[in-house]
């Protein structure tokens, strides 16, 4: 089994600000609290390591799993959130505002899309999963990461087209379980929530 986890909430989240590949917005006390309850539901399971995303959020996620565990983490890019470029660290409501002819092109066709200074969605696509082939001979590993690289993952493995992922909804520490099984990606489970 190969878990997904979403890391837990940021204040960003709350108050629903785009992140992306900004590195400096921790955990807030919600995040930490469902970090803790996410560590203790995997306190039973086997799990050989965990795969976390570099970014602090996903990062100290994964520390608080692993700390429980006393397993390894190691880092891939990956699994990175989205390059938002310079959509990040702005609400939807600002960006429909300050960039309006971007905003409808991101609604009406977000496969062909491509965020200023940062990527479009078939990079990130690609990116992310590279690293998810990476792992289809490994078994109880998990991999903390972000809302998008989940939906990327979820919509390879169940055929969803690229422009409908971001109707999956995601929630911060729900976990996840997929299996690679007779040479092909199978959902498990989809978005358990701790709290």
């Amino acid at each position: 089994m190969i878990y997904l986890v979403r890391h837990g909430q940021t204040d960003w989240n709350r108050k629903g600000i785009i992140q992306g590949w900004i590195n400096d917005v921790p955990l807030n006390e919600m995040g930490r609290k469902q970090a803790f309850t996410l560590a203790k539901y995997f306190s039973n399971k086997h799990l050989a390591y965990i795969v976390s995303s570099p970014i602090k959020r996903a990062h100290q996620t994964a520390k608080i799993v692993a700390h429980r565990k006393n397993i390894k983490i190691l880092t891939d890019k990956n699994f990175k959130e989205i390059n938002y470029g310079i959509w990040s660290g702005k609400k939807g409501s600002e960006i429909e505002k300050l960039y309006p002819k971007q905003w409808k092109e991101f609604i009406s066709t977000p496969e062909d899309f491509r965020f200023q200074e940062g990527e479009s969605l078939e990079e990130f696509y690609n990116r992310v999963i590279s690293g998810l082939e990476k792992l289809k001979n490994e078994n109880d590993v998990l991999i903390v990461t972000h809302v998008n690289p989940i939906r990327i993952i979820l919509s390879h493995i169940l055929g969803i087209p690229v422009k409908n992922v971001y109707r999956i909804r995601i929630e911060n520490c729900a976990v996840s379980g997929i299996k690679y099984r007779n040479e092909k990606w199978e959902v498990d489970f989809l978005n358990c929530r701790m709290i």
